[in-house]
């Protein structure tokens, strides 16, 4: 394989000098093909909208057993503050076509195959459990790896999942009579208290086989490169309580059995203990699987330690907040119980500007930001990075003379950001669609510090893994 030269700093934006992957071609679609099915698409899009402004409007769901959103009330002040306008999508969103069919076939489909959201793969009625042994692996070509990330939606492309009656998240937290309260099992959720949680089912099999792919980019990246491991344990380990303890498995003798595995050559970032000092707070979402901002935030506190670099307060920071985030544990459960999110993301004190490498197209820079502050409920998470992208490069005025790269799955968004302040670039690979040569790449950027960072689900997946194997091909 052909070394690539090292690109300077002038052109750290130019990855056309790496090597490109074996059989790295995409087939173009026949021109006929191409045409018809866009027609097509159009016409359904035409029938739909059509079909969406004539039919009688329901105003109450079957399948949800809710009051749906009614038809606005037009004023002109409503109007100018956009309520009116925002009432209105909801309202559409709401009585779309047909929603009640779709709504059941969805929850019936995915209770016979699973459903993917995201990072973590859900089947019902039981949690996963992962074999005992890591499967023999052997040389093996790169992963296959999904068509397209799920990147942010457009604001003109979503479709807008339906929330229930909102309330407060601070009252579920603070609500200290758990007696008074019953959980429920929803196939692989549990649901308590207005939360929904993924119950966690992991082996030491896979645990090591997580801390050896790492270990060994450890080894590869050679001197010069440090490499950090963080992995998130998720809200059922510190937020279940204990007359439901045997409903998952627990997570930090996993953790334990990575962080063991993975030798001196890693440094680890003590996320368990830093997120478990602060789990009284709002650190993970009630209908979303991910960690909120600030869950994210005390997991950059955690590898600052490890790292020796003096973390940032809260107050360093200008907070923000996107609100009525209804995610991935409505969308699996449908359930009425999930309280109300809304998702705080913190704008740096150090100026930064991105761009953004696609699938398919991994030399080419696209006009990207850190922040998508459109992004709204189902993808309002989205409001980190944009979601996930092969490739983003962030370019930081920190002035520290140093480098990063984070592989992540999406846990990942969150935490990337936190960097900004600490090296003049950071580079966010995600493990299921970077193309090129992770090894070439770290290399040829200089990077100082690489950090691998996954939900304890993720580590606990075998295609998570094959996706981090397949990036040194």
């Amino acid at each position: 394989m052909q070394t690539a030269p090292v690109i300077t700093q002038e052109r750290s934006n130019d990855f056309s000098t790496l090597p490109v992957p074996e059989g790295y071609r995409f087939k173009k679609l026949e021109k006929t093909a191409c045409v018809f099915h866009t027609l097509a698409f159009v016409c359904l899009l035409l029938l739909l909208g059509i079909l969406s402004l004539t039919l009688e409007k329901p105003a109450e769901s079957a399948a949800e057993k809710r009051t749906l959103a009614a038809m606005p009330e037009f004023s002109v002040p409503a109007l100018l503050e956009g309520d009116y306008v925002r009432d209105l999508e909801l309202h559409y969103a709401d009585t779309f076509p047909f929603r009640d069919g779709f709504v059941s076939f969805a929850a019936w489909a995915e209770g016979l195959r699973g459903i993917r959201v995201d990072d973590v793969k859900i089947y019902g009625p039981k949690a996963p459990q992962a074999p005992e042994e890591a499967p023999s692996r052997g040389p093996a070509p790169p992963p296959s790896r999904p068509e397209s990330p799920t990147a942010a939606l457009q604001p003109s492309e979503r479709e807008e999942s339906s929330p229930p009656p909102q309330s407060e998240p601070e009252e579920i937290i603070r609500e200290a009579d758990d007696a008074a309260f019953t959980g429920e099992q929803n196939g692989s959720v549990f649901v308590y208290k207005g939360r929904g949680m993924q119950m966690f089912g992991g082996s030491r099999g896979m645990a090591e086989w997580y801390a050896g792919a790492i270990s060994g980019y450890a080894k590869s990246f050679g001197e010069g490169v440090q490499v950090y491991n963080v992995v998130a344990p998720t809200a059922i380990e510190f937020l279940l309580p204990e007359r439901y303890q045997d409903v998952t498995s627990p997570q930090k003798p996993n953790l334990d059995i990575i962080e063991e595995a993975l030798g001196d050559s890693v440094r680890w970032a003590d996320a368990y203990a830093a997120i478990g000092a602060h789990a009284d707070e709002y650190v993970y979402f009630n209908a979303d699987h991910h960690w909120t901002g600030l869950g994210a935030y005390y997991a950059y506190t955690a590898f600052c330690e490890s790292a020796g670099i003096e973390p940032l307060s809260l107050g360093d920071y200008e907070t923000r907040r996107l609100t009525d985030f209804y995610g991935t544990m409505y969308t699996y459960t449908n359930d009425a119980q999930l309280a109300a999110d809304y998702v705080d993301y913190y704008i740096m004190p150090v100026e930064a500007t991105a761009v953004r490498y696609d699938k398919g197209d991994p030399y080419t820079p696209k006009e990207h930001s850190v922040w998508a502050e459109y992004a709204v409920s189902p993808n309002s998470y989205s409001v980190f990075l944009h979601g996930d992208y092969p490739l983003v490069h962030i370019s930081t005025e920190a002035n520290t003379g140093r480098k990063a790269l984070i592989v992540k799955e999406s846990y990942g968004n969150a935490f990337a950001p936190f960097l900004i302040p600490h090296y003049d670039e950071v580079y966010v690979v995600d493990q299921r669609y970077f193309e090129l040569n992770l090894n070439e790449f770290v290399k040829a950027q200089g990077v100082d510090d690489v950090i691998f960072i996954n939900n304890i689900f993720a580590a606990n997946t075998a295609y998570h893994i094959e996706c981090i194997e397949g990036l040194g091909w």
